[in-house]
């Protein structure tokens, strides 16, 4: 699947630097060059989004970001190709924020000259992509079950609501799953405890964020879910989470959750979450002139989190609830169906995920297309992912029973210990840890491999964060672990062999990631999983 992806670069302007776009994919020889946006998110027309919106302010928005992009030749050319596009294909549309000051923009509103808003229509999903500096595999592995941590703890909100949501959404597919739900409501907790299904477990929220850190590790969630206030400063944007006592006394929430505290909450070896979900207000929104970008940015330029999903503006408890509940419709059925194709990788399209959850909320307000570029509800749920595509590879799932919930425990698999009672505090317990047996490869010189000829002088022009280019240059990409197990000694010549391919098809990978070329990185993912999976056997 190709994709437009443009970027939101800094550049030269007449009174000093001024915001750029440029294209990024589909690669173009030569490479375009950035060319001013002539916007700013001072606009009126952006400002007008603020607060309750005068009538038709998101459709005039949306068509004037549009207008911005077309004036760029490239970005015109490529968008007016994907905009042919018919279903079931799809050209999502990406925009690369190259610096924070791309952030206020309200991308999901695009609009085209004919009045379609591409954030509503699968064909053109519209995401966010920042760079990171945390070195990434090219793919991941799911083990069932799927391990999904829920914190709903909004101070003065109660979270009755989005529990039901995301319990009904939980009940609706029949992936093997664990949840484990930290609450700060003594109501919601003796809820939950008497009518839960066995493989929820339910706790109250640690007193401190080292406590919430053990406790997650323990767990090691493949998806965080955060139900909580959150607040973007010009330094520190931070999610506010309340403890139980925090409820009971209705001051403040005693909990700031920062994104490097939430890249703790699992452990480092396991390179997850996949997926973090910031169900709040404000968590996807930067302010004031020096913004140190928003808290879902931060998790995946710092951490390296694969997908951030959060809303750009505060939103009503009622629209957060009906975005879990349609989001996760979405998202459960996606990594059901990867257990249908055990040992194939497939790639996730998270932008594509959030499409019907804009729907449902866009319906709720203007039911009729026509009417629509009035109420701005839609356009606030937003996603960032990394460059790279995702791809995840399952194993066979447990074959006892299809019913949701814990099936029999495979090995390599999380256990999540029992609720305790709500007065003693979490004991912390250090998840085990096995190192995989580490043989050293007999050293072979790689014989000289022929890869597709990319040019140099695109590669080296590559845009990329300094600190990522930095780590880059530092830390070669990793190359993709095999799927379990220890691996077998390099003892005869097929094995060298192996060992060789699997040393030329990561240099290509290096070397091709810089071009943007997802489709060619896709295939060399594809032989690389093949050669490792032989690899693994022998």
């Amino acid at each position: 699947m190709s994709r437009v992806v443009f970027s939101i670069v800094e550049m030269p302007g007449p009174d000093g630097v001024c915001l750029g776009i440029q294209l990024k994919e589909p690669p173009e020889l030569p490479r375009p060059q950035p060319e001013p946006l002539g916007l700013a998110a001072t606009d009126p027309a952006f400002q007008a989004l603020r607060g309750v919106p005068p009538d038709g302010a998101v459709r005039e928005a949306g068509r004037l970001l549009f207008d911005a992009l077309t004036q760029n030749s490239p970005v015109a050319r490529q968008l007016s190709a994907a905009l042919l596009v018919q279903p079931p294909e799809r050209r999502p549309v990406f925009v690369e924020l190259a610096t924070t000051d791309g952030e206020n923009f309200p991308w999901e509103a695009l609009c085209n000259a004919e009045g379609r808003f591409l954030g509503l229509d699968e064909r053109w999903a519209v995401g966010r992509i920042v760079e990171t500096v945390i070195p990434v595999d090219g793919y991941w592995h799911f083990e069932p079950p799927l391990r999904l941590a829920a914190i709903l703890s909004c101070l003065g909100v109660p979270a009755i609501d989005e529990w039901t949501a995301l319990r009904a959404a939980v009940e609706a597919t029949a992936l093997p799953l664990e949840l484990l739900v930290l609450v700060s409501e003594d109501t919601l907790h003796a809820e939950i405890s008497q009518s839960a299904p066995p493989w929820v477990h339910v706790e109250f929220v640690p007193s401190t964020v080292a406590e919430m850190q053990v406790r997650l590790q323990q767990f090691n969630p493949h998806v965080l879910h955060m139900f909580c206030h959150g607040l973007s400063t010009e330094t520190s944007p931070h999610l506010q989470v309340a403890t139980r006592a925090d409820w009971l006394t209705g001051e403040s929430s005693s909990l700031m959750v920062e994104a490097g505290d939430i890249g703790g909450f699992n452990p480092p070896v396991d390179a997850l979450p996949w997926l973090v979900v910031l169900n709040s207000c404000e968590t996807a929104s930067a302010t004031g002139v020096e913004a140190a970008g928003s808290v879902a940015l931060n998790l995946i330029y710092t951490e390296g989190i694969p997908a951030v999903v959060g809303m750009r503006e505060p939103v009503r408890s009622d629209d957060a609830t009906l975005f879990t509940k349609a989001f996760y419709d979405q998202l459960l059925p996606e990594f059901n169906a990867l257990l249908s194709t055990p040992g194939v990788p497939e790639q996730l399209d998270w932008a594509r995920l959030l499409v019907n959850a804009r729907e449902q909320l866009a319906d709720q307000y203007e039911p009729l297309d026509a009417q629509r570029g009035t109420k701005k509800e839609w356009t606030l749920p937003v996603v960032y992912t990394r460059p790279a595509t995702f791809r995840v590879q399952a194993s066979a799932a447990p074959s006892v029973g299809t019913e949701v919930g814990p099936e029999p425990q495979v090995a390599g698999a999380a256990e999540s210990p029992p609720a305790l009672p709500e007065d003693v505090e979490p004991e912390h317990v250090e998840p085990e840890h096995v190192e995989p047996e580490h043989v050293e490869p007999e050293h072979v010189e790689p014989e000289h491999v022929e890869s597709e000829h990319v040019e140099s002088e695109h590669v080296e022009s590559e845009h990329v964060e300094p600190a990522a280019a930095a780590q880059r240059s530092a830390t070669p990409p990793p190359s993709p672990p095999p799927p379990g197990g220890t691996p077998a000694p390099v003892t005869d010549q097929t094995t060298r062999s192996l060992v060789l391919t699997v040393e030329a098809l990561t240099g290509l990978r290096t070397t091709v990631e810089g071009t943007g070329d997802t489709t060619l990185l896709d295939s060399i993912d594809t032989h690389l999983i093949l050669v490792l999976d032989e690899l693994e056997q022998r």
